[in-house]
Parts: structure tokens; sequence; C-alpha cells
């Protein structure tokens, strides 16, 4: 089978540690795809400020093949996004993905890659598939790489290059959060669920995402969003989530009021990605037995929670970490499930994915975008899809 191998690098630059670590690149044989040489990477070699300890690293090394490696694969990633998750673990405020325990490692959980060769052992893939991570901690930023297949899912070459490369990290964490809505237990006259759920943090992808399922499914929103600097750009935010489907969207400030003029029922889930007193705030609408899900702390700070809640109405706090059983094979399999049915919502025009595509030598610029929406570091290809 035509293809192109590429294995371990071992002989590489001085200045380039984590190309001596991790890097993979490519060899030989060629035939529909053109392996790009050469081929660059943007890691780190210790925790800190991304823009202090990330480095764009590049190689023209040729690789070896697959032979020794029949169950994995070679992969040209075409575009991966900047999460917050990706930065927290550059800055070791995250633990380390367990599919990467040491530094130096490449950035990047997501993203979307195409096949350039199959190993022998490697069933369900074909060189030129679409593909993305199924699970977290591969090193993404990195135009090229072989990964064990079982790790990645195939998508359709048809999906947006945006979509695609952001389908398998907040989406999916989106169903996730939505079907904790089955577990909430209620207790005699609280049945039955109200189904609605309050967020904060609803302008960020998860919360976009969120919102725009949640109206698949039937499911009322509360979402709150931060403050902003004119009126007219709150009005702005507004109106964009309201047309992605949000009931109502408000700010902290303006939470009980608007809540109160809206005529909704008390949520039973409470989505926290912020931390501080946004959490207490979005805690204190719940209704009686109700559930606080933490999934993200932006604000940096303790989650606040009113001891009242959990004296007076049951309300129950838990965390939710994505990446907390990736290497799990039931998990692996319930994730390619979740992928497929996150397509499904991007093809029928539920569910609008993206962001703003940088190259990745302007990867600095990207970093510096990202409080102005999801930022997706594209790679120089060695051939249209």
């Amino acid at each position: 089978m035509a293809g192109v191998a590429l294995a371990c690098m071992r002989h590489l630059r001085a200045s380039s540690p984590c190309m001596r670590h991790v890097a993979t690149v490519l060899s030989a044989r060629t035939a529909h795809f053109q392996a790009p040489s050469p081929w660059q990477g943007l890691s780190f070699a210790k925790h800190g400020p991304p823009m202090e300890v990330l480095e764009l690293q590049s190689s023209d090394e040729l690789p070896d093949s697959l032979r020794d490696h029949p169950r994995e694969m070679i992969v040209e990633m075409l575009a991966a996004p900047i999460n917050p998750a990706d930065i927290n673990w550059i800055q070791g405020a995250y633990p380390t993905p367990k599919l990467h325990q040491k530094l130096p490692a490449f950035g990047g959980n997501e993203g979307v890659g195409r096949v350039l060769e199959v190993g022998e052992q490697v069933s369900g893939f074909q060189e030129g598939d679409w593909v993305v991570p199924k699970a977290s901690g591969q090193g993404t930023w990195r135009q090229l790489a072989r990964w064990p297949s079982k790790y990645w899912h195939v998508v359709p070459n048809t999906l947006p290059l945006e979509a695609a490369a952001t389908i398998s990290v907040n989406p999916v964490t989106a169903l996730r959060l939505l079907a904790k809505l089955k577990q909430v237990q209620l207790k005699g006259p609280q049945r039955p669920l109200h189904r609605v759920i309050i967020q904060n943090g609803a302008n960020s992808a998860v919360g976009r995402a969120i919102i725009q399922l949640a109206k698949v499914q039937g499911i009322q929103t509360v979402n709150v969003v931060r403050e902003r600097k004119t009126e007219a750009e709150y009005v702005a935010l507004h109106d964009d989530l309201k047309e992605l489907g949000g009931d109502l969207v408000t700010t902290v400030p303006r939470l009980n009021d608007d809540f109160l003029r809206s005529g909704l029922n008390d949520p039973d889930l409470a989505f926290n990605c912020v931390g501080g007193d946004s959490a207490a705030k979005i805690a204190r609408r719940l209704r009686k037995f109700g559930t606080l899900i933490t999934y993200g702390g932006m604000a940096k700070e303790p989650v606040h929670f009113y001891t009242s809640h959990f004296i007076f109405r049951s309300i129950k706090a838990e965390g939710f970490w994505l990446s907390s059983f990736d290497t799990d094979a039931k998990e692996l399999f319930s994730r390619t499930v979740l992928i497929d049915q996150v397509v499904k919502h991007v093809q029928a025009g539920e569910l609008k994915l993206g962001g703003t595509l940088v190259p990745l030598a302007r990867f600095a610029e990207a970093f510096a975008h990202t409080h102005r929406g999801k930022q997706i570091l594209q790679f120089p290809t060695s051939a249209s899809p």
C-alpha cells in the first residue's frame, strides 16, 4: 500500500530538546500525500507563561517506517485549537495528561489531521482519512506524528476545517454535562425535572455548545456572562447567544431580576466554569436537590458556596473533567459515540463550531487574541484535502 512512513527521530539538533524527546517525522515512501519537510511543532520544556516557554521548532529529519509499530499510524495535522486547558497545562496549573507524563512536550489536546500511513494491524483507517483525537495529551500542536490508532477517530472530510478541529473537546464536554440531567436525584414533591440549566461562562466554547445542544434536547438555558465595557457590547453578545438558542442571557448583577421576570422554573443543574462569587450566584438559583457541577475555573478563585445551600436546600456540588479516564477502553468507546453525535449535529446545522484560523508561524498572535474567541492554529499541508 502506497503511503508515507514515519518514526521517532534519532539525530536532531542540540537546540531542539523536544524534537529529540518525542518527535516523529516522515520517511521515504510517498504516493497521494507528500509529508511536510521540514515540519514544525510548538513545544515547551518547562511550565510557565505560554509566551515565555513555548518554542516553534522545525526539523527535516526522516524517520523509520511503521514496521515496528503495527498498531500505529502517521498523521499530518491540519489544524489545532488553543483551548483554556492547553494553556493551563503549559502553566502547570492542570495535571499532566496521562498520555504525556514528561517534558519536553508538544502542546495541544485537540485538532484534526489527515492519515498519511497506517500500520499493518490498524483497522478502520485508511490514507487520506480526516481524524480527531479522542484522548488528550497527545500533543497536537505539530505538523506530523506517529500515534496509536486507538486514540483517534475518523470524521468526514466534508466538515469545515474550523469545525473538525474543534469537535472532540468542547462539544463533547457539553454533551456530557447535559447528560448529567438524568442523574439529578429529586425527592417527593420536587419531581419531575424542570429541564432547565443555568451556566456561567456562557460565551465560552463549551457554553455556546451547551446552548445549542440543550435547545435540540428541549432543555431551557439560563446563560450568565460577565459584564462588558459598554452596554452596546453587552447587547451584541446578548443577541448573539439568544440567536444560538439561549432562553435567558444575563450577567451576575442582573441575574435575580432577569430570572424572576423570565418566568422560567428553577434550574435542575448549574454548570460552573468560572468559580468565585459567580459560582455562588448561579447555585443560588438552583431548585432544592439541584446540583452544581464545576468543570473549570477561569477566575482562578475558589468556588464560593453558601452554607445554607447545603443545609436547607440539599444542593450538591461536584466536579467534572473530560480527561479523567482518557485511556480507559470504555471511555474511549463512549468518546467515539459522542464525537459521532457531535458530527451529526454539525451536519444537521444544529451546532455551529469554529474559530479564527491563524498560521502556525503566527502562534504568538493567536495566543494574544484568545480573549476574542477561539483561535485555531493552521498548519502548512503537503497536499490539498
